[in-house]
């Protein structure tokens, strides 16, 4: 045992060591060079539902910088269909539950077929799996962004990559994101560059109807999941804010994934009246998307759907804590945050159900 863990050990101090060398070899004018010679680029967006939604913008830019370049994309198989819709030229997705080490190799071997010169990881990417994806990819640039300050994992393979581009916490996701493009061209011009999702009504319109939702009604969508218990607001609580709009004449419409059918049963447990539809489980990503178009309103933590969302320039509130709203929060003008920056419990029903009519008095003024 001490033995296989010594040559481990001596195994990844050799990589470290033959990547660091390749590394000083490397100059910041044979980069830009490698990027304007550049015709094939891929892009990790290897993470979840929130973060792809906040690649978009990359995407949206390396058209514009290099129209001429094909663009491929690494992605979990749930946000393939975000990516579709962009018209890249080569879409990865994967899906290692089952058989994982020859869904890997098929993986990478896809990744060697579209040969990318330049590999963009776009955050976060700081995984063994992210990084080995890298490794393998044959591109001849690779970079990704620095760890967050104070934040250490014993994974990190950052040697495998040419360049790390520095973190900003104090700058969006999307700007950092962006980043990534301006080291080779700072030169980026035009509108803002914003997360846009493009929905296909007639392939979600017959879906819905089988599951009793009139699309000419307002619903006021929750979302009460996400994958960090600590950024999820207590199911008690979200019976009261939706037992508050009920009463108020507001039909709910509950979403999340497979794995948020728990908390929303925990809720449906605490809500006094059946003025509200539970889809959880039921809704590919892009239909979720219609659904939170056609909505009033969506209340929700600090998850995909919140992105999806704010794409989709819904009004809605998202509850944070403890990540920071300003890295990864809502960009749109019709949203609005509700904060507490020592526990996500703290914030109260009223807060939020005050923060509503506010938003609602706004979408009314803006409409008219």
């Amino acid at each position: 045992m001490m033995a296989l863990t010594l040559l481990k050990r001596g195994l990844y101090t050799f990589f470290k060591v033959v990547c660091f060398c390749r590394h000083l070899l490397v100059k910041k004018p044979a980069m830009d060079k490698t990027w304007q010679n550049a015709d094939r680029v891929m892009l990790c967006a290897a993470s979840g539902i929130g973060d792809a939604v906040m690649a978009l913008p990359v995407i949206t830019a390396l058209q514009q910088a290099k129209p001429n370049c094909r663009l491929g994309v690494v992605c979990k198989s749930p946000n393939q269909a975000l990516f579709l819709r962009m018209k890249i030229d080569v879409v990865l997705q994967y899906d290692l539950h089952e058989k994982q080490l020859a869904a890997f190799f098929r993986l990478v071997k896809n990744i060697r077929l579209f040969s990318p010169q330049i590999w963009l990881a776009l955050r976060p990417s700081n995984t063994m799996f992210h990084s080995v994806l890298a490794m393998f990819s044959g591109a001849a640039f690779r970079i990704r962004h620095a760890l967050p300050p104070g934040k250490k994992t014993r994974t990190d393979m950052a040697f495998v990559y040419t360049c790390i581009h520095p973190f900003y916490p104090e700058k969006h996701q999307i700007q950092n994101n962006l980043n990534l493009i301006k080291f080779f061209q700072s030169d980026i011009s035009g509108k803002p560059f914003l997360p846009f999702l493009k929905v296909n009504e007639k392939s979600c319109i017959a879906h819905l109807k089988k599951k009793g939702v009139e699309l000419n009604s307002k619903y006021i969508c929750i979302h009460a999941g996400g994958n960090l218990a600590d950024k999820r607001y207590p199911p008690y609580l979200y019976a009261g804010v939706i037992n508050n709009l009920i009463t108020k004449g507001h039909t709910i419409l509950l979403l999340g994934g497979k794995t948020d059918r728990k908390i929303n049963q925990k809720i449906k447990t605490r809500i006094t009246r059946q003025d509200y539809i539970d889809l959880s489980g039921q809704l590919e990503i892009m239909q979720t998307a219609f659904v939170l178009s056609k909505s009033r309103a969506l209340i929700t933590n600090d998850s995909g759907i919140m992105h999806l969302a704010d794409a989709l320039k819904r009004p809605l509130i998202a509850l944070f804590s403890p990540t920071d709203p300003n890295h990864v929060g809502p960009i749109n003008r019709n949203a609005m945050v509700v904060n507490h920056p020592v526990s996500i419990e703290k914030i109260t029903v009223d807060e939020i159900i005050g923060c509503f009519e506010k938003l609602m008095q706004k979408t009314a003024s803006s409409e008219t």
